[in-house]
């Protein structure tokens, strides 16, 4: 990318041996020039700083300037001089569409692929909000690459073509028939570094929770916990509200993330609202270099500008939240794919159904079959088949692979551990519930066996469950 630097010195010509040497400046000319170039650095800095003031300190990759170029720079830069917008793509027809997508980064495993893909819809004239949580685990039809997981097209994309939410986007309008006029891409560092520059935000969890699978170092697990309550959140406690997947009292669900990533949205513009914590230089500063290299979009200056003005005027109560799910009253259903990967599929085998929802996101009198947020709250809880897992191996932390497979496939895991006898050749699955569904899916799942629980295994059910599991040697996982 060519770097937009403005150039202070154009116009100088190269020195010239054969001309005639110039008379030296006298003091009051040489006091004159300081004094001129101070007052220059002066309106230099104020205009950045009104820059920063009035686009609320959003960024594009490459830098502010570089990242959209000169012409485009300017062009903002007069604009907001004239009290002048341009016109956002999508204003027209009322609906401005940016995909949000949030990836891991250097130093994590897999670091292009995208854990968060939300697409943020904006009416303009109601300053309406809706707001589309896309599962990670979306088996979709790519034009490069084939069938994928959707969060993958972006990884694929920085390998082809350093374009992955370029394809993301355009995968996604192929898919539900709604334009992505743009996209804002940042790692899990910049999102930390960035609410810490904010200070931290104003977060109310509804529910405590507890998630003994939160991703740590070297492909590990650690236990993270959140108390009920309003409470200031850090760049890395946030990223932890954001991202968990696998909490407990009902926030296992991509519905429950998705209402958590709802909450620090708002957090952030609530925070942003407060100008008088930008101001300072240094602090300016400090955010310019946290987003130049780690935040990338797709819009120009003038963009900017507009879209922060709109984003300022939303209301929260007037928000809509959409979610993708499996299960019997969602669009979706899981299978495991041919190499063991969890995938998400549509029912009826095509993307019309979901393709309607994110359409008619504004429509009160729409048939939505994805579940909002007003009617998750009131939905009484799935009861889910209850497990309990014992690795018969020595393979450690077998069990706990298997839970967030198993947990993903929307079983509830209500203890793991180690058998006494760690010699299983076959996995082995002991009905404790004869009433108790999904069987079938267990064996096929877990390449199991099932046989009723004998009497002299009773004392291995310290918890309740329907079926207890014993992992033996020939476990995939």
């Amino acid at each position: 990318m060519k770097d937009y630097r403005l150039n202070l010195i154009d116009g100088i010509q190269p020195f010239d041996k054969s001309m005639p040497p110039s008379p030296l400046p006298s003091k009051r000319s040489l006091k004159s020039k300081r004094v001129g170039r101070f007052f220059f650095r002066l309106i230099i800095i104020l205009l950045v700083i009104i820059i920063f003031f009035y686009t609320n300190t959003i960024f594009v990759s490459d830098g502010l300037i570089n990242g959209v170029g000169r012409l485009s720079f300017w062009e903002g830069l007069a604009r907001l001089a004239l009290g002048k917008d341009k016109m956002l793509k999508g204003e027209l027809s009322d609906r401005v569409n940016v995909l949000l997508l949030g990836m891991g980064g250097a130093g994590h495993e897999g670091p292009y692929l995208t854990d968060t893909i939300i697409l943020v819809s904006l009416k303009p004239s109601t300053n309406d909000v809706a707001l589309f949580s896309i599962p990670r685990d979306l088996y979709v039809p790519t034009s490069a690459f084939g069938w994928q997981k959707i969060n993958a097209v972006n990884s694929l994309g920085m390998t082809r073509s350093h374009d992955g939410a370029t394809l993301t986007s355009q995968t996604i309008t192929e898919i539900f028939n709604v334009p992505v006029d743009y996209w804002i891409r940042l790692d899990f560092s910049a999102f930390k570094d960035f609410i810490n520059w904010l200070h931290g935000i104003e977060i109310n969890v509804e529910r405590s929770f507890v998630d003994t699978q939160y991703p740590a170092s070297n492909y590990q697990f650690q236990t993270i916990s959140f108390e009920a309550g309003p409470q200031l959140m850090d760049g890395e406690r946030a990223l932890e509200f954001a991202r968990s997947r696998h909490g407990n009292n009902n926030e296992d669900s991509d519905f429950a993330r998705m209402k958590r990533q709802q909450k620090i949205l708002m957090a952030i513009k609530n925070k942003l609202q407060e100008k008088s914590s930008m101001l300072s230089p240094t602090s300016l500063w400090e955010l310019y270099n946290i987003f130049n290299k780690q935040v990338a979009a797709n819009l120009d200056f003038s963009e900017i500008v507009r879209l922060t003005k709109i984003f300022n005027q939303l209301d929260e109560n007037k928000i809509k939240t959409y979610t993708f799910e499996a299960g019997p009253s969602g669009p979706l259903y899981s299978e495991i794919a041919a190499d063991g990967a969890y995938i998400l599929r549509p029912k009826g085998g095509n993307f019309e159904p979901l393709a309607k929802i994110m359409q008619n996101a504004f429509s009160n009198s729409a048939n939505l079959l994805a579940t909002q947020t007003q009617e998750q709250t009131t939905a009484p809880p799935e009861q889910k088949t209850k497990l309990i897992i014992l690795n018969g191996t020595k393979i450690s932390g077998l069990a706990q692979q298997n839970q967030a497979e198993l947990e993903k496939l929307n079983y509830q895991v209500v203890k793991i551990g180690n058998d006494p006898t760690q010699d299983y050749p076959k996995t082995i699955i002991y009905t404790v519930n004869s009433a108790a569904p999904n069987l079938s899916q267990l064996e096929q799942t877990l390449g199991a066996i099932s046989t009723p629980l004998p009497q002299n295994l009773q004392y291995l059910l310290t918890d309740q469950a329907d079926y207890l599991i014993i992992l033996g040697g020939n476990n995939r996982h």
